[in-house]
């Protein structure tokens, strides 16, 4: 499964070494869109290849909310930063 994972530019050279660290309440927010979040130059989005993970995702049955929370970290071998062009 593809998921997508939008930040600030400002921390990509971080999560390309240690992954996708996650909040203070232990989940790494995620969409199933590459564009559902913020969309200017101040971000970039990473997908997610979520392939091999093994925490647990929650999903949320409301139309209008495309967020998965991943409970854990992901790791920097799963991730690449899209390029918006």
């Amino acid at each position: 499964m593809i998921l997508y994972h939008t930040t600030l530019k400002e921390n990509v050279a971080s999560i390309l070494k240690h992954g996708l660290q996650p909040s203070k309440f232990g989940i790494v927010y995620l969409s199933e869109k590459p564009d559902s979040w913020w969309n200017n130059s101040e971000y970039v989005t990473f997908e997610v290849d979520m392939t091999n993970c093994k925490h647990k995702l929650t999903t949320f049955n409301e139309p209008d909310l495309d967020e998965i929370l991943c409970w854990g970290k992901i790791e920097p071998d799963s991730l690449k930063v899209l390029d918006k062009e």
